[in-house]
């Protein structure tokens, strides 16, 4: 029987921006030198939406997307394409672990340290080595670390609730530190041995033009990067009043249900049962010790409140559109990548924007979809935006619409 080894013909990081960060080249079969990653951002371009795994002449080309960044390979192997996609999961985790964070700026500061890291972790087009420790002693380089400005609280959601206490943060950049520091700090004594922990949560709210919760969803996982040393006992304790399962029931208080949990294989749960307690071992780097969803009535208000007017002009064809996005946030908290989705009437022909000048706004206007994107980098907690759109109709035809709101954003 012929067995089939995965190799990879080219790797490539990529920005959206159509720049090639990094491009490996191991083998002659797939693409010609220099030209997969151009094959593929041409393909981004002129592709609305793009699926993990495509095959273009006989070159299956697979990617994940982090931030503003393409993890791409090519192969012509017949392995399952959910090796592949995995591969690039894992080196994705170890550039975050060498580097810090995972960004363009970082990516083009450790250049050589990618490419040095893409040497172990990859000979010949076979992937080898994909664990933080064991690579540790054979990587010389040293990372440049980048500074990023961070939210220093939680938010909503059922992060502190999930702790059974009131959560404080630390200085985030401290969290953005690579695992490889100097040489100086790698061989001394003095070595830091800190661990941080992560909350992250994923809202989705679908909310009514009248301002009705349609339905709404928590998608969360507790991560952890450890720069201990020696692989010890970590002992991680959760709420008492934490119940999972979607048809249990909490009791009085501030309790916190789950609907479905999933662990880290690596996860002991001799006490958890009755003292919610974790037990792991985390080697140097990140991982996820838990992922959780919660659905059904939220803990807490939304982080926003949309308003919105509708003025309609029936003898020029106009509808003159008001939105007003207040951050229902702590005022030391903000929010970032802000997006509202707008839909607006089929005979939509043109949309004009009107929006502060400077203010880290902008829109656009797609026309295959007849939606308006408004996107905002930044706001503050306890702070309002405005936005207002001049939507063109076509003939005299101008009817009233009532339809759900799309919003996302990152805390």
């Amino acid at each position: 029987m012929e067995c089939f080894h995965p190799r990879i013909s080219t790797f490539s990081i990529v920005s959206m921006r159509g720049e090639i960060l990094v491009n490996k080249i191991y083998s002659k079969d797939g693409p010609p030198r220099n030209d997969a990653a151009s094959i593929f951002l041409d393909y981004v371009k002129k592709t609305k939406d793009i699926a993990p795994v495509l095959e273009l002449e006989n070159v299956k080309y697979i990617h994940i997307k982090c931030s503003s960044l393409f993890f791409v390979l090519t192969t012509i192997s017949e392995t399952s394409p959910f090796f592949y996609l995995e591969l690039l999961n894992r080196i994705k985790g170890l550039c975050k672990d060498f580097c810090g964070v995972v960004c363009e700026e970082a990516i083009c500061l450790n250049f050589s340290l990618i490419h040095e890291l893409l040497d172990e972790v990859i000979d010949g087009g076979v992937p080898q080595l994909m664990s933080t420790q064991a690579l540790k002693p054979y990587i010389q380089g040293e990372a440049v670390a980048i500074k990023h400005e961070r939210p220093n609280s939680a938010v909503f959601g059922i992060g502190a609730s999930l702790f059974g206490t009131e959560m404080s943060s630390a200085s985030l950049n401290s969290v953005e530190k690579p695992i490889v520091g100097t040489k100086a700090d790698m061989y001394s004594h003095g070595a830091r041995n800190e661990v941080y922990v992560d909350l992250i949560e994923r809202l989705s709210v679908l909310i009514s033009a009248n301002g009705t919760i349609m339905c709404n969803d928590i998608i969360g996982c507790l991560q952890i990067k450890s720069y201990l040393t020696g692989n010890p006992e970590m002992k991680l304790g959760l709420s008492s009043d934490l119940v999972i399962g979607k048809t249990s029931r909490v009791g009085y208080g501030y309790g916190v249900r789950l609907d479905a949990v999933q662990f880290h294989p690596s996860v002991v749960f001799d006490d958890f049962e009755s003292q919610r307690i974790l037990i792991l071992h985390p080697s140097e780097g990140e991982m996820t010790v838990m992922k959780y969803q919660q659905s059904g009535e939220l803990s807490s208000s939304l982080p926003f409140l949309l308003n919105h007017s509708i003025e309609e002009d029936y003898d020029k064809s106009v509808l003159t559109i008001e939105l007003t996005l207040k951050c229902d946030l702590k005022p030391a908290v903000y929010a970032s990548n802000v997006t509202v989705r707008l839909p607006v009437p089929k005979n939509t022909t043109n949309v004009s924007p009107s929006l502060k000048y400077n203010s880290g706004q902008s829109t656009e206007y797609k026309t295959e979809d007849k939606v308006i994107i408004w996107k905002t980098h930044k706001i503050n907690g306890g702070t309002t935006l405005n936005a207002k759109f001049r939507v063109c109709l076509c003939l005299c035809l101008c009817l009233l619409f009532n339809v759900p709101w799309g919003l996302c954003f990152i805390i």
